[in-house]
């Protein structure tokens, strides 16, 4: 009875083990980060930072951080840097090439690839963003 018993407790901490995993094929992404953190912004419900180019979310609610990557929910790669307004309640996303992604503060994600798309000669970097009631100011 003895082994019959530890045989199913065996089966089921095995079966558990095997749900942990990806199946095969499958890819997670997994943010990295190292003691570079190139902004910080504190919100009433989340803590957006960035690190070494990396955008991370924490929720105050879930105590819970997120890693947000082009996998599904950004729209580009190379983030140059984030912006916070205070009035509206929304992040905005810089990216080197001058793409711009604004997320809500329910977690939409909306695109603006007015200057990456642009024909202007040169580089088109965002050096810095300022915000008024009307809209966002932009410096390239």
């Amino acid at each position: 009875m003895a082994k019959r018993l530890l045989y199913i407790l065996v089966c089921f901490l095995c079966a558990q083990c095997l749900v942990a995993q990806n199946a095969v094929g499958e890819w997670r992404m997994h943010g990295v980060f190292g003691n570079s953190f190139t902004r910080v912004i504190d919100t009433p419900t989340y803590v957006f930072y960035l690190a070494d180019g990396w955008l991370y979310c924490y929720d105050k609610g879930q105590f819970k951080t997120v890693y947000l990557s082009e996998d599904g929910y950004m729209n580009d790669v190379t983030i140059k840097d984030i912006y916070y307004n205070h009035d509206k309640e929304y992040l905005l996303v810089a990216y080197a090439n001058g793409n711009i992604d604004i997320i809500t503060k329910d977690g939409k994600v909306i695109n603006m690839p007015d200057i990456y798309i642009s024909s202007v000669d040169g580089t088109k970097s965002i050096n810095d963003v300022t915000f008024s009631r009307k809209g966002a100011y932009v410096a390239t």
